[in-house]
């Protein structure tokens, strides 16, 4: 019989009995008080462990997202140097390639005040206009950040310097009728 069971029918049985199985049943209850403190302790520490895995969890996660940030510029970066290259192979062959490009880069190419200059200047061929419109394209494309202030001097800095060379060139150029902004920024630093 239980504990419990003998202090019902703990009189029939008589007091020496009821008074026995009093003790075991302050004993199991005891035991039950200690079981359910024991168990109380075990939830709140399960709990504390949640919670620190939970931290340790988020500052995972933290760790991870600047992991993949700084992973993200890196790739940043590289696709955009890997773009400017792109851009800049690609004017070095127009440039270096077209034949009116030549034609008006050979005649440049020469000390400032000549004839051959003032008439280019002034009767504006096609050509004449195709390479300005060509480095006005490169100075925008380097004002856009698409090319670097390194890349457009490495590629053309001479034959800016060429431009820049012609008084009357420095002139055309500047004229905001002719819509040649970025080249004049570019090419005159205004």
């Amino acid at each position: 019989m239980s504990a419990f069971a003998i202090v019902i029918i703990g009189d029939s049985e008589g007091s020496a009995t009821a008074a026995g199985n009093q003790e075991d049943f302050r004993e199991l209850i005891g035991a039950f008080i200690h079981a359910v403190t024991t168990f109380s302790g075990s939830i709140q520490f399960a709990a504390a462990m949640a919670v620190d895995l939970v931290k340790a969890v988020q500052i995972g996660s933290y760790i991870a997202g600047v992991f993949a940030a700084f992973w993200a510029v890196k790739v940043y970066r590289n696709n955009s140097r890997r773009e400017r290259a792109r851009w800049a192979e690609g004017l070095y062959s127009r440039f270096y390639e077209k034949d009116e490009l030549k034609r008006v880069r050979d005649v440049l190419d020469c000390e400032a005040g000549t004839a051959e200059v003032a008439k280019l200047v002034t009767v504006e061929s096609s050509d004449w206009t195709d390479y300005l419109n060509f480095f006005e394209f490169v100075a925008y494309l380097q004002s856009s950040k698409q090319l670097s202030k390194g890349d457009v001097d490495a590629l053309f800095s001479y034959y800016l310097g060429c431009l820049k060379r012609h008084p009357e060139v420095v002139a055309y150029v500047r004229n905001k009728e002719k819509g040649y902004e970025f080249l004049s920024k570019v090419l005159l630093n205004e």
